[in-house]
């Protein structure tokens, strides 16, 4: 018995060891004020206003207090944005749990001249979204690079 609790005791701690969590934080990125010592308020997100694949007006307030997952794409693309739109569709996929109803998918399209609303809704079928968790978003092509520029910190330019 004495054995065993020799080899148990040094191998479990061993384990334990070695199954450390090596995660870091990811740092904050955009503008903060310090408002106090241990008071910072963090870069948000600026109100927006786009139009849905339902073609229903969708805005910062209809994500309040979500934690978004955000992608820029257009429907005619054949170089990334497919690979992308799976990537999305695996963590919506993932992400399918209750603890996670807080987390929101937002797909901007960079061509809102044919990205109609029903032209996103097809492509959301395509990629069997979730409608209530994740949105295809179009409007004016100056406001969707200023929100990718301004509002998400990315690089959103028409192609040139």
């Amino acid at each position: 018995m004495l054995l065993i609790l020799l080899v148990l005791i040094p191998g479990a701690l061993l384990l334990g060891k070695g199954s450390k969590s090596h995660y870091t934080n990811l740092p904050y990125i955009g503008q903060r004020e310090v408002n106090a010592p241990g008071d910072t308020t963090y870069f948000t997100v600026p109100p927006f206003n786009f139009t849905d694949e339902e073609g229903q007006p969708f805005s910062d307030k209809d994500v309040e207090g979500k934690v978004l997952i955000v992608d820029f794409f257009f429907t005619r693309c054949t170089s990334i944005c497919p690979r992308m739109s799976i990537q999305m569709q695996q963590l919506q996929l993932q992400l399918d749990h209750p603890q996670y109803d807080d987390v929101m998918f937002l797909s901007h399209t960079v061509d809102p001249e044919h990205d109609t609303p029903e032209v996103l809704k097809d492509y959301a079928k395509r990629l069997e979204a979730d409608p209530s968790r994740w949105k295809f978003l179009t409007g004016h092509a100056p406001d969707n690079y200023r929100q990718g520029n301004m509002g998400y910190l990315l690089s959103a330019n028409v192609d040139s």
